[in-house]
């Protein structure tokens, strides 16, 4: 849920609040509750001000209470007033302190100021001491030498022993994670990892939210809508206009993205993908039109693709990958240079860049 603040953000693919601490913290708590009323527990993350991928375990944050809490905290706080169970905390550091081992935000902000009834879990790796009496509660995996070893436990107080166990347990019950469950760890590899999650209605509804999720940037010769009327021949020009999945390649390296999903953790990769090619093609099918793709690179060569098509309408398409780990070079789409040499090479034909 972290606010967008670093343009070339590597996860900001993944971040539901983007640039708006507003609309972050009203798309939280729906989305918290109908999570958890599936007996699914929730995760809100990556506490706290964790705004950027490259050097994501060095760079300080150093921001004042105030813009904390007007820009940084609102979905993180719509989230525990949600009733959600678990909150991560961040690789980076805050005001010179590790975000899973700072005292002030885990303690005095959440769980004090913010009332926060569940429990607090490291990020994998982000753990670089014994941080129990910062506010973490559970450590996830990834140090070679667990923090949490009964040796470092041991040196609790009974109080905070019982505070991070009832923390986890409390939310446990609260949300139906005992009301039978869908396996018994540790045999529950194929209910979370052969499991198939979704289905045809969800499937329509994706199609649904990004079709509505399309903005029109700027229509100033009205190109758009097309219709077969207006636009009966259609050329596309990019690589991006019918970019293939390589699923393989994606599975065998945690970090590879595709133009229709996100690197890295976050990752959902679909395994059936429209291009924008194959979309109008199969429009034109249905209204008469017909459409040619040009997929190289060359302008010479798109330009004289055009000129043999003498196309109604040309699609210029772009794109660009993120992963997690790293942020993006520049906000430059992939063969930036050949799609605006191409522009300027067309004359009297509407241009639609996507």
């Amino acid at each position: 849920v972290n606010v967008h603040r670093v343009a070339r953000g590597g996860r900001n693919a993944e971040y539901v609040s983007g640039e708006s601490p507003y609309l972050g913290a009203r798309l939280v708590q729906p989305w918290v509750r109908g999570v958890q009323s599936k007996r699914v527990m929730a995760v809100v993350k990556h506490f706290v001000v964790n705004s950027q991928e490259t050097s994501r375990t060095l760079v300080n944050s150093i921001v004042d209470d105030r813009t904390l809490w007007e820009v940084y905290y609102p979905p993180f706080e719509a989230a525990v007033k949600a009733g959600v169970g678990a909150v991560m905390c961040a690789y980076n550091y805050v005001n010179g302190l590790q975000a899973c081992n700072n005292p002030q935000t885990l303690m005095e902000d959440l769980k004090g100021a913010m009332r926060f009834e569940g429990f607090v879990q490291s990020d994998w790796w982000s753990l670089h001491e014994f941080a129990a009496l910062a506010g973490v509660d559970q450590e996830m995996p990834g140090n070679q030498g667990a923090y949490f070893s009964d040796a470092n436990l041991r040196t609790l107080s009974d109080s905070r022993i019982d505070d991070m166990v009832r923390r986890q347990l409390v939310m446990m019950y609260r949300i139906g994670l005992y009301d039978n469950p869908v396996c018994q760890p540790p045999a529950c590899f194929g209910a979370i990892y052969n499991a198939t999650a979704t289905t045809p209605a969800h499937q329509s509804l994706n199609q649904e939210l990004a079709t509505k999720a399309v903005v029109l940037l700027k229509n100033a010769r009205g190109a758009l809508p097309l219709s077969a009327a207006s636009s009966p021949k259609i050329v596309l020009l990019g690589k991006a206009c019918d970019a293939g999945q390589d699923i393989e390649r994606q599975l065998g390296w945690w970090m590879a993205s595709s133009y229709y999903n996100i690197g890295g953790s976050g990752r959902v990769i679909p395994a059936n993908v429209t291009t924008i090619y194959g979309g109008v093609r199969a429009r034109c099918r249905e209204l008469g039109c017909d459409a040619k793709l040009y997929g190289g690179n060359s302008t010479e060569e798109a330009l004289a693709f055009v000129e043999a098509a003498a196309p109604s309408v040309v699609l210029l398409c772009g794109g660009a990958n993120t992963t997690e780990f790293r942020d993006r070079d520049t906000l430059s789409v992939d063969d930036e240079a050949f799609l605006t040499d191409v522009a300027k090479g067309l004359h009297g034909v509407p241009i639609v860049s996507l």
